[in-house]
């Protein structure tokens, strides 16, 4: 009989048959619908090493749990979450077997009731199947890993009630996170309290703590996880203190700067009237000196006495201050003479003008300065037009080029009360309800805040200065009037000399008596009384005396500037801009008073009363520079009223509880301070 041949041999070994895959066919389920995850004995690498070198398989400490009894079995499986379940299923063939067979069905069913408003398995899928589609992290295509974004809408994982699960499932789920973030936090902060760590906890910012690594993560706090993390939050703690500490100091240096304002108005009122300027607390809190003062340790204890040590310096200080105020007047002036040059090549050639030349021409009475941000305010109101954003509206051709003659409100400035403008150290709040919100949050200056006022200090600005070239044109021709020569004229020589000009053009009617009134007849009525009221005389007066406007020589400028200055004519609009007229300065009504002339005189006494009525150049001595000052300055009427009720002075004396602002011949020049005299 023959025998089959025997089996080969290689290479010092026994060719063996290799036994064949088992596979369990009584399941009612197909590989599909029980998991796409690759299998891992398909995926493991097989051992290079002999057989005979492989370590036996030791059996773990559950590998007697699949002989408990199956009752038992499924009352503990019925427990689990369903992702749990098909987990178990793939960790060894006896579970897998056990949790696929058709009598685990109630098991898979009673782990779905636990999952809130998970929605019914498909009838098309089996409960193993819907449990790997429903939980299982991966994508059922490419079987990448991680993937929690549910694609209901192409039946991988299907449906709008699906979709809604999912969404409920992931809120709960974020829900979850957020509560284990807070907890952590929780845990953190009493950590770090313990550590001593409560007033830089107290400073951090809303949120600040919650972003750093070490207290977003989703996950307890337990004493191994502190001891990891505890080095990385006292780094950071340490930072949040140092941080803490300089905001301490910053905020005391911060108080400090109302006593060196309190020092700094003691030392003003020491020195009125006003005959130069001063800064005020934003530039005085400024100087070297005094910030050394401000920043002392918060040991030391600083108060108004603290600052008596500068009084030897501060002649020194104010000086060099005022040469910058003087240096910032010429550079506007600098900048007008640059910004006219329209040409690359001009401006390559231009030659400034050395700084002394520059300084005296800043003094010349033709050299007119206006304020962009209150200039016009008759038109706009103080926010003029566009300046709540910001910009600078003022533009002399604005100005004068209008299409009619109306009359026009112009605030020309000189020097040296330029300087003292009160724009240039204030600045208007542009939304005052914003601006105390900001204020309730965050510390208030001192030196700069103002209460109850709509404006603020700032440091000396020159941005808002302009120069005005038309109100310098009549600027030359009133100093020439005046008999002194424009090119060398200052405004302290136009002042000593003190003119007076008559407009023949402007002019009022009084009358001499009141109009006569009719007797009452005897039923109570006037005999002229008809059906009807008498609503006076709509014409003109002229039974009285001519009144004429009487003009100092700065009011004479504005006056040329505000009433007889022609504006544009409509039919220019369309010509070219070569051919456009300029606006034309009428100078025809103006004729110079004698000093000896009787109006002359009256004029300035009528002067100091309107002055003292009308104009707004009286300032509060007892409240200078505090943050109590009014918006200074005050009509003297309104600065009585304060100094009554704020300061109880019935009696203000001047110099003592008020002063004259260093700018108020500027100020004072407006229309309603122009007398009318016969």
């Amino acid at each position: 009989m023959q025998r089959d041949p025997p089996p080969q041999h290689s290479a010092g070994r026994q060719l063996r048959e290799r036994k064949k895959r088992r596979y369990d066919f009584d399941l009612d389920v197909s590989d599909d619908e029980v998991s796409v995850q690759p299998k891992r004995a398909a995926l493991r690498r097989k051992s290079s090493g002999p057989p005979t070198m492989r370590r036996p398989r030791r059996s773990g400490k559950l590998a007697t749990f699949v002989n408990m009894p199956l009752d038992v079995l499924h009352e503990i499986f019925g427990h689990l979450h369903p992702y749990d379940l098909l987990r178990l299923t793939r960790t060894t063939k006896d579970f897998r077997r056990i949790l696929l067979h058709r009598s685990s069905l109630s098991t898979w069913k009673a782990t779905f009731e636990d999952v809130p408003n998970l929605p019914e398995c498909p009838p098309e899928m089996s409960e193993p199947a819907w449990a790997n589609l429903a939980f299982s992290p991966h994508c059922h295509f490419c079987l990448a890993s991680g993937i929690r974004n549910v694609e209901w809408k192409f039946r991988v994982r299907h449906s709008a009630n699906c979709e809604a699960w999912a969404h409920n499932q992931a809120d709960d789920r974020n829900d979850e996170l957020n509560k284990l973030r807070k907890e952590r936090r929780e845990a953190i902060v009493k950590k770090l309290d313990e550590l001593g760590y409560r007033q830089d906890i107290q400073f951090l910012k809303l949120g600040e703590l919650d972003r750093e690594s070490f207290v977003s993560k989703p996950q307890r706090l337990t004493e191994r996880v502190w001891k990891n993390i505890k080095p990385l939050a006292i780094t950071f703690m340490d930072s949040v203190r140092q941080r803490r500490l300089e905001a301490e100091h910053t905020n005391l240096v911060r108080s400090r700067k109302r006593h060196a304002a309190e020092f700094l108005k003691i030392y003003k009122n020491a020195r009125l009237p006003c005959i130069d300027i001063f800064p005020e607390p934003p530039d005085f809190c400024s100087f070297e000196p005094v910030q050394r003062i401000l920043k002392r340790p918060a040991d030391v204890t600083v108060n108004v006495s603290s600052f008596d040590c500068l009084t030897p310096v501060l002649p020194d200080l104010l000086k060099r201050w005022r040469e910058y105020v003087q240096d910032g007047i010429q550079k506007v002036l600098l900048n007008d003479m640059t910004g006219s040059i329209h040409v690359a090549p001009d401006l390559q050639k231009f030659q400034p003008p050395v700084p002394g030349v520059l300084r005296q021409q800043t003094t010349l009475a033709t050299t007119v300065f206006v304020c962009a941000a209150c200039n016009g305010a008759s038109h706009f109101g103080p926010l003029n037009g566009l300046a709540m954003f910001g910009m600078d509206l003022y533009d002399e051709e604005d100005e004068y080029m209008d299409f009619d003659d109306g009359f026009r409100d112009i605030k020309p400035l000189f020097h040296p009360e330029v300087m003292a403008h009160p724009c240039n150290t204030r600045f208007a709040l542009r939304n005052e309800f914003l601006y105390h919100q900001l204020m309730a949050f965050s510390p208030r200056d001192p030196s700069e805040y103002l209460e109850d006022c709509l404006k603020a200090r700032q440091r000396f600005n020159i941005n808002r200065l302009k120069m005005d070239h038309q109100a310098g044109k009549a600027a030359a021709c009133v100093v020439k009037m005046a008999g002194l020569d424009p090119n060398t004229a200052t405004t302290a020589d136009m002042d000593v000399l003190d003119p007076r000009f008559k407009c023949n053009d402007c002019r009022q009617y009084h009358r001499v008596t009141p109009p006569p009134k009719s007797e009452p007849s005897e039923n109570g009525l006037d005999e002229h009384d008809d059906d009807e009221e008498d609503d006076g005389d709509d014409g003109e007066d002229t039974s009285g005396p001519v009144h004429y406007a009487v003009l100092s020589w700065r009011q004479a400028v504005k006056h040329q500037c505000d009433r007889h200055t022609r504006g544009m004519d409509p039919s220019d609009m369309m010509a070219p801009p070569e051919l456009v007229q300029r606006p034309q300065l009428d100078m025809s009504n103006l004729r110079l008073l004698s000093p000896n002339d009787h109006l002359t005189t009256e004029a300035k006494h009528k002067e100091e009363e309107l002055m003292e009525k009308v104009a707004e150049i009286w300032c509060c001595a007892l409240c200078r520079d505090s943050m109590k000052e009014p918006d200074a300055p005050l009509p003297f009427a309104k600065l009585k009223e304060h100094l009554r009720r704020v300061h109880k002075a019935n009696n203000p004396v001047l110099n003592t509880h008020y002063y004259q602002h260093f700018a108020a011949k500027d100020l004072a020049n407006v229309s309603g301070c122009v007398p009318f005299l016969a």
